[in-house]
């Protein structure tokens, strides 16, 4: 609840500074989906094609930068669930 209470407060704060938030925003709530996922689409394939060349450029010396990456996101997750 506080999470969400927070996340509120800094969109709405950020909103009343720029304008492209607040543009954002707006479009959210009148329901306007052509909007976002477009730019969600894009930023989801760039993110995939950055790991997969980060899969071919594995090598043994990032092994503990890996499982420091494999910590995080498990942190993350469970943050994000309960």
């Amino acid at each position: 609840m506080v999470g969400t209470s927070s996340l509120c407060a800094l969109i709405g704060g950020v909103s009343i500074i720029s304008p492209e938030v607040r543009a954002h925003v707006a479009s959210t709530i009148a329901g306007d989906p052509a909007g976002q996922l477009g730019p969600m689409a894009s930023r989801a394939l760039d993110y995939g094609h950055l790991l997969l060349r980060l899969a071919r450029d594995y090598s043994p010396e990032s092994t503990p930068l890996i499982g420091f990456g494999i910590v995080a996101l498990v942190l993350t997750f469970m943050m994000f669930r309960s």
